[in-house]
C-alpha cells in the first residue's frame, strides 16, 4: 500500500485512526488482518455472553413462531452449510480489493457488521423470543451417526435457543456476499456465492436453530445495513476482471 493514511475517510470512526496510521509502514495483509482480527474474537464473545445471559433468565417477550415453522422438516445434514457461517467473515477479507480504496471497504464492512450485531444484541436483550423447535430434531438424530449427534450436542450447548430475531447468521452473512459479488468480476463465483448462501439461509429453518420471522428480519435488516452502510464505502461495482489480472492469467 502506498501512501500514509492518517485519518479515516469520511462516514467511518475515528477510532479507526490508530490502524491506519500504520497503513505507510505495515504490509496490506498484516493491517487488514489486524483490522479484522478483534472483530473476529470479539463478536462471538459478546453473541455468547449475551446468549447465555438471556437463556439464565429464561424469559420471552412474545412468540414468533408460525404454524409453518413447525411445518417445515427438521434435517440433521443442513448443520453443514449452517457451520459455514463462519468461512464468510474471513473470505470478505480474502475478496478485498488491493490498495487504499479496499482496505476502507473492508473497515466499512466490519463498521457495518458491528452496527448490525449492536442493534440485533439490544433486540435480544429488550424483546427476547424463544426458538422452541428443537424437540423436532431428536428423531431424525436418532438415526443419525456419531458425528451429527456431537455437532448438535456442542452447538446447543454453546447457543442456547434464544438470540433468535433478527437472524445474526442471516444478516450478517448477507451483507457479506453482496460486498464480496459487488467486488467479485466473474458471474459463476457471484451465481455460486449466491447459491451457498441460499443454502445457508435455509439451514437455520431446517436445523431448527429459528424461526421464519427471525430469517425475514435478518434479510430485511441486513439488505438495510448494505444500503445505508457497506456500500457506500465500496465503490463502483466490479464486473471486468482488471488488465493485470488478465495477462497473469495468460501467463
Amino acid at each position: 500500500m502506498s501512501g500514509r493514511t492518517t485519518h479515516p475517510p469520511t462516514g467511518l470512526w475515528a477510532c479507526w485512526s490508530p490502524i491506519l496510521k500504520r497503513s505507510g509502514d505495515w504490509k496490506e495483509w498484516r493491517l487488514r488482518w489486524t483490522l479484522f482480527l478483534p472483530f473476529a474474537l470479539a463478536m462471538p464473545t459478546a453473541y455468547y455472553l449475551i446468549v447465555h445471559w438471556v437463556g439464565g433468565r429464561d424469559h420471552v417477550v412474545w412468540d414468533p413462531t408460525l404454524p409453518l415453522d413447525r411445518l417445515l422438516p427438521a434435517v440433521p445434514l443442513a448443520i453443514l452449510p449452517y457451520l459455514t457461517h463462519f468461512l464468510y467473515y474471513p473470505a470478505t477479507v480474502l475478496c478485498s480489493p488491493e490498495g487504499e480504496s479496499g482496505t476502507s471497504a473492508l473497515i466499512g464492512l466490519l463498521q457495518t457488521l458491528i452496527w448490525v450485531a449492536l442493534v440485533s444484541f439490544a433486540v435480544f436483550l429488550l424483546l427476547p423470543a424463544k426458538v422452541d423447535l428443537r424437540d423436532q430434531l431428536e428423531v431424525p438424530l436418532e438415526t443419525c451417526g456419531p458425528f451429527l449427534r456431537a455437532a448438535f450436542a456442542r452447538l446447543h450447548g454453546a447457543d442456547p435457543p434464544y438470540n433468535a430475531w433478527p437472524s445474526l447468521h442471516v444478516s450478517h452473512t448477507l451483507i457479506a456476499v453482496l460486498y464480496m459479488q459487488h467486488h467479485q468480476p466473474r458471474r459463476a463465483l457471484r451465481g455460486l456465492l449466491w447459491i451457498a448462501w441460499v443454502f445457508l439461509a435455509v439451514s437455520i429453518l431446517l436445523t431448527k436453530q429459528h424461526l421464519i420471522f427471525d430469517a425475514v428480519t435478518g434479510i430485511a435488516l441486513g439488505a438495510t445495513a448494505w444500503h445505508w452502510g457497506a456500500r457506500r464505502f465500496c465503490g463502483p461495482i466490479v464486473r471486468s476482471i482488471p488488465t493485470e489480472q488478465k495477462l497473469q492469467m495468460h501467463a
